[in-house]
């Protein structure tokens, strides 16, 4: 999902099984936005490594995911404090 100024994903078995969600991805590097990726455990995602992920954060059960989110709003605070943005 692009929220704002970032795109966010959650990265699953699911999601890197389909290859529409690599090319959301591949657009997302051409728009140059910041990009996180919250990584569920246990998920084979080698070949979504080669993003320019600002952040990745291992998602080990649900109860982690608010905590992940408020750290990337954290973080993209800080980046548009120094690059500008919304």
């Amino acid at each position: 999902m692009q929220v704002g100024k970032a795109f966010v994903v959650i990265l699953g078995k699911n999601y890197v099984a389909n290859k529409e969600n690599y090319e959301l991805c591949l657009e997302a590097e051409k728009l140059n936005i910041p990009m996180y990726a919250l990584v569920i455990s246990g998920t084979n995602w080698d070949k979504f490594k080669k993003f320019p992920w600002r952040k990745v954060i291992y998602i080990s059960n649900p109860d982690d995911l608010e905590k992940a989110l408020n750290n990337i709003k954290k973080d993209l605070d800080f980046y548009y404090m120094f690059v500008g943005g919304p």
